[in-house]
C-alpha cells in the first residue's frame, strides 16, 4: 500500500480515537452526540488542531528561551554546565509538554474497536500495523518536528556542527522515551477508568489524573515563568556542590543527554570520569528507550482491535439510602464531576491559576509580598472562581432533562451547588494564606485577609448562579457550558468580579483612610455580611421554582 494511502487511512483512526477519547473524558458530549454528532466532531477536530499548534508553538518558545540562556547567560558561570542544564530542562519540559497535553487523547487507541474498520480492508498485517503506528505519529507530528528542529538547528549556528549532531540524538531519544511511557499511562488510565464502573478505585484514578493533568497542562502553559527559575536554580545547586551534582546530571535522565551535548561542545573541559559516566549512561537510555518503544508498540498494536480487557461490575444488594435533598444533589454532582474532566477542570481553574503563578511569586516573595502584589492575585482569584461556578453549572448538561420530572426548585439545586462551591473556595483561599505565610507579607495581619473572604463563597456562588440563570435561562436555574457559551462565560466573570472585589476595595479603602490594615480588614469583613445577606435573600427573587 501506498505511503500517501496510509498516511490518510491513519488520519481517520485518528479522528475516531479522538471522538471516543472526548465522550470518554466528558460524558456531557455523549447525549448531545445523539443529536449533533457532526457538530462534535468539528468541536473534536477543532480543539486537536489547535492544541496541537499551540504545543508547537510552546516547543518553539521552549526551545528558543533554552537557547538563550545557553548562548546569552552569565559569561562567569561554567559552559558546560549552562548548556547541561539548558538542554536537560528542555528535554525533561519537552517530556512533560507531550505527556501531559497528549494523555486524554491517545487514551482513545485503548478503546475497543477503535481501529475495527481498518481492519475489514484488504491489506496485510504490516499494512495495519504501520497505519496504527501513523495515527499515533499523527498526534504527535507538529511538536515532535519542532523538539527535533528547534535546538539542533540554533546550536548548529551558534556552536557548531558536534554540538547539533548530539542534540539531535538527545531528543530523538526523549521522543521515543515520551511516547512509550505515554502509550504505557494512557493504557493503564483508561484500563482503571473503566474497569469496576463506580468503585473508589475507579473513581480516586480519575480524580487524581484529571488534577494531575490541569497542573500539568497549565504547567507547561507557563513554561516561560517556569524555566529560568528551573535553570538558575540548578545552575545554583551546581556551583554550590560541584563533583557531586555533576555525577548526578551525568546519570539521571535527561540531564544526562545535556550533559553528552556539553561534552561535545566542550569536551576539553570535562574530566575524564565524568565523560565515560555519561557517555555510558546515554548509551544506557538509548538502548532501554529503543526497547520500551518496541514494547509500547506491540501494545498498541494489541489494544486498537480488541480495547482494554476490564472486570465485570459484580451485582450487588444496594440499600436504598433516605436523605435530604441538597445533600442528594451535592453527592450526584460529585460523582458526575469525578468523571468528567471537563467539568472538574473548570472547578479546579483558580488552582491552576495559581500554579502557573508560583514562579513569579516566588520571586516576588524574595523581597516580601506587598499591599499591591497580594491585591491583585485576590481581585484575580474573585474573577476567575465565577468560571469555576460555570464548571458546577455544567455538570447539569450530562443529565439535565431530570429536574423537569422531579419536585426540585432551581434554588434547590443552586444551592447544592454554592454549598460545593464554598468547599473549594475556602481550599482556594488557603492556599492564599500558604502562599503569604511563605512570602512574608508587609504585615502578618495579611494572613487574615483571606480568611475573612472565605464566607463569601456562598454568597458568590449564589450571585453568579441566580444571574445566569436571570440572563440565560429566564429565571429557570440553567446548565451552561463555559466553552461553548461565551456569552455565559462573560456573565459569569463580570458577576464574580464585581461580588468578589467589592470586599477587597472596601480592605484598601478602610486601610488608606484609618492607615491601619485593621480597620481595612473590618470593613472586608462588614461588607462580606452585606453581601451575602443580599444574595441569601435577593437572589431568590430571581428564580422561578
Amino acid at each position: 500500500m501506498e505511503f500517501r494511502k496510509k498516511w490518510e487511512l491513519a488520519g481517520t483512526v485518528i479522528r475516531e480515537a479522538r471522538f471516543r477519547a472526548q465522550l470518554s473524558s466528558n460524558p456531557s458530549y455523549r447525549s448531545r452526540a445523539k443529536e449533533q454528532p457532526e457538530k462534535i466532531m468539528r468541536n473534536v477536530k477543532r480543539s486537536n488542531t489547535i492544541s496541537m499548534a499551540f504545543t508547537t508553538f510552546l516547543v518553539v518558545v521552549l526551545g528558543g528561551v533554552s537557547l538563550g540562556l545557553i548562548a546569552f547567560g552569565d559569561p562567569s558561570q561554567s559552559g558546560v554546565t549552562t548548556m547541561t542544564v539548558g538542554v536537560g530542562s528542555f528535554l525533561l519540559l519537552s517530556f512533560v509538554l507531550i505527556f501531559f497535553l497528549n494523555l486524554v487523547g491517545t487514551s482513545g487507541f485503548f478503546m475497543s474497536g477503535v481501529a475495527t474498520f481498518a481492519a475489514m480492508l484488504p491489506m496485510s498485517q504490516d499494512d495495519f500495523e504501520d497505519i496504527m503506528f501513523l495515527a499515533f505519529m499523527r498526534v504527535f507530528a507538529g511538536p515532535s518536528i519542532a523538539i527535533m528542529t528547534v535546538l539542533p538547528v540554533g546550536f548548529l549556528i551558534l556552536i557548531g556542527p558536534m554540538a547539533a549532531l548530539s542534540a539531535f540524538f538527545a531528543c530523538g531519544i526523549t521522543i521515543l522515551v515520551s511516547f512509550s511511557i505515554l502509550i504505557l499511562v494512557a493504557q493503564w488510565y483508561q484500563r482503571k477508568s473503566l474497569e469496576q464502573p463506580g468503585s473508589k478505585l475507579s473513581t480516586v484514578v480519575r480524580v487524581l489524573t484529571g488534577v494531575m493533568l490541569m497542573v500539568g497542562i497549565i504547567a507547561v502553559y507557563s513554561v516561560g515563568n517556569y524555566l529560568p527559575v528551573l535553570v538558575d536554580l540548578l545552575i545554583s545547586l551546581s556551583q554550590n556542590y560541584g563533583l557531586i551534582i555533576d555525577i548526578l546530571f551525568s546519570l539521571v535522565f535527561p540531564f544526562t543527554l545535556g550533559m553528552v551535548t556539553a561534552i561535545a561542545a566542550y569536551g576539553l573541559q570535562v574530566s575524564t570520569e565524568i565523560i565515560v559516566l555519561s557517555i555510558g549512561a546515554a548509551l544506557f537510555y538509548a538502548v532501554v528507550a529503543v526497547r520500551g518503544y518496541r514494547i509500547a508498540r506491540e501494545r498498541l498494536r494489541k489494544a486498537v482491535m480488541g480495547g482494554v480487557e476490564t472486570q465485570v461490575a459484580t451485582i450487588v444488594n444496594q440499600p436504598i439510602e433516605t436523605t435530604g435533598s441538597i445533600r442528594a444533589i451535592i453527592k450526584k454532582d460529585l460523582r458526575l464531576a469525578t468523571r468528567d474532566l471537563g467539568s472538574l477542570t473548570i472547578l479546579i481553574f483558580p488552582l491552576m491559576l495559581l500554579i502557573a503563578w508560583a514562579p513569579s511569586l516566588a520571586i516576588m516573595a524574595e523581597g516580601g509580598i506587598d499591599l499591591l502584589s497580594l491585591v491583585t492575585m485576590m481581585v484575580i482569584i474573585q474573577s476567575f472562581s465565577g468560571i469555576s461556578i460555570t464548571g458546577l453549572l455544567g455538570i447539569d448538561t450530562q443529565g439535565a432533562s431530570i429536574y423537569d420530572g422531579l419536585p426540585l426548585s432551581s434554588m434547590m439545586n443552586l444551592k447544592a451547588k454554592a454549598v460545593l462551591f464554598t468547599v473549594t473556595y475556602v481550599f482556594f483561599m488557603t492556599i492564599v494564606s500558604i502562599i503569604l505565610l511563605i512570602g512574608i507579607p508587609f504585615s502578618w495581619f495579611a494572613l487574615f485577609i483571606p480568611f475573612v473572604q472565605m464566607p463569601l463563597g456562598y454568597g458568590l456562588a449564589l450571585a453568579v448562579g441566580g444571574v445566569l440563570s436571570r440572563v440565560i435561562g429566564k429565571g429557570r436555574i440553567v446548565a451552561v457550558n463555559p466553552v461553548n457559551n461565551q456569552k455565559a462565560t462573560f456573565v459569569a466573570f463580570l458577576v464574580s468580579l464585581s461580588v468578589g472585589s467589592l470586599p477587597i476595595l472596601g480592605f484598601l479603602l478602610g486601610t488608606y483612610l484609618a492607615q491601619e490594615i485593621l480597620v481595612g480588614i473590618g470593613l472586608q469583613g462588614i461588607l462580606i455580611i452585606i453581601e451575602s445577606l443580599v444574595a441569601v435573600k435577593g437572589i431568590p427573587k430571581l428564580l422561578k421554582n
